[in-house]
């Protein structure tokens, strides 16, 4: 994450948002966030077994990593004014960044399902639970094949098909692509995106 500039991204958006005595700058929380999201932890009190990991304590410099009741604080004070676009904003710049000097890309698109444990905000029953009965998402996914980077993933509540959405979907993903109308475009997806109103636009937008 460091090489695609992550971390300059999250410091140039958050990094003036924490008080000076604050024992951790909202950056250095978010990616804490971003390492054990990539690591698989899926609930917020998982994060209690990266307290004091020994590998992320020297890759951030830390003897003591943010605990789980931290990051839940932390995460209530998100929906402040301008922070989610502010990292939207940032995520996008690392996108442009990093295929600015592509010849052209290819886009794989997909939607997963998450089953939801509680009351979580927009989770809702759905056929593709693998949990029946339980609500669950279901989002959009869609990445830049060469660099692995996520382009837009919507999150949805689990009741809409895959296709649901799926042209505004692709159209999205491809209007942050740098460069997007000189280079071409690669689509890819699952066969839950084969729907005539999606590969008809393809055609008329010349993605293959």
């Amino acid at each position: 994450m460091t090489a695609q500039g992550i971390d300059r991204a999250l410091t140039a958006a958050f990094g003036q948002d924490q008080a000076p005595w604050a024992p951790y700058t909202w950056p250095e929380t978010l990616r804490h966030l971003l390492d054990g999201y990539l690591l698989g932890v899926e609930r917020g009190w998982h994060f209690a077994e990266l307290e004091q990991e020994p590998w992320l304590g020297v890759k951030r410099d830390r003897d003591r990593l943010p605990d789980h009741p931290r990051l839940d604080r932390e995460l209530a004070r998100f929906d402040a004014p301008g922070r989610r676009s502010r990292l939207r904003t940032g995520g996008e710049g690392v996108l442009r960044r990093a295929l600015a000097d592509q010849a052209w890309s290819t886009l794989d698109c997909a939607s997963t399902v998450e089953t939801g444990y509680g009351d979580q905000e927009g989770a809702r029953r759905g056929p593709h639970s693998p949990k029946r009965g339980r609500p669950s998402y279901h989002p959009l996914l869609c990445r830049e094949r060469k660099r692995g980077l996520v382009v837009p993933s919507p999150l949805r509540p689990g009741d809409p098909g895959s296709a649901t959405g799926a042209v505004a979907f692709l159209r999205q993903g491809v209007a942050r692509l740098p460069h997007r109308r000189r280079r071409p475009v690669l689509i890819r997806a699952d066969r839950g995106f084969a729907v005539e109103a999606l590969s008809a636009r393809c055609e008329r937008r010349g993605w293959p």
